[in-house]
């Protein structure tokens, strides 16, 4: 199920909240709740969430590149681009992923800017085509 559409502000950051939950990472439980359903983000399972099979979809993974090797869910959009981010920034798996304070929050903030720019050429040539 992909949820992209809140009645308001406290649905938004309840979905925000289950799809930050990291199964062993950021607590015991395997899932997240939402609405009271048990679910676990895309990002996870490696099933990249997508509206339409036919949709472009790129998607700028900052898990590390073995994470990958055995998703969960198989089922990916057809014209998926995977850019993998953590080796560009030598991240150290897990304790790169926590947020440990405001500094740390900005810093993953601004490499998965750098990691686009980084990137620009590609992610344009994949979504203009040869226009």
């Amino acid at each position: 199920m992909l949820i992209d559409s809140f009645k308001d502000e406290n649905q938004f950051a309840e979905a925000v909240h289950c799809s930050c939950t990291i199964p062993g990472i950021t607590g015991f439980q395997i899932w997240g709740d939402y609405q009271g359903l048990q679910a676990i983000d895309g990002g996870v399972t490696m099933g990249i969430p997508y509206k339409n099979k036919n949709s472009k979809c790129i998607f700028l993974n900052v898990l590390p590149k073995v994470f990958t090797m055995y998703p969960i869910i198989r089922e990916s959009p057809k014209d998926l681009k995977t850019i993998y981010i953590a080796e560009e920034f030598s991240y150290n798996f897990p304790n790169d992923y926590w947020l440990w304070d405001e500094y740390n929050a900005d810093k993953q903030f601004l490499q998965g800017y750098l990691a686009a720019k980084n990137h620009e050429g590609i992610i344009k040539e994949y979504f203009l085509g040869n226009q």
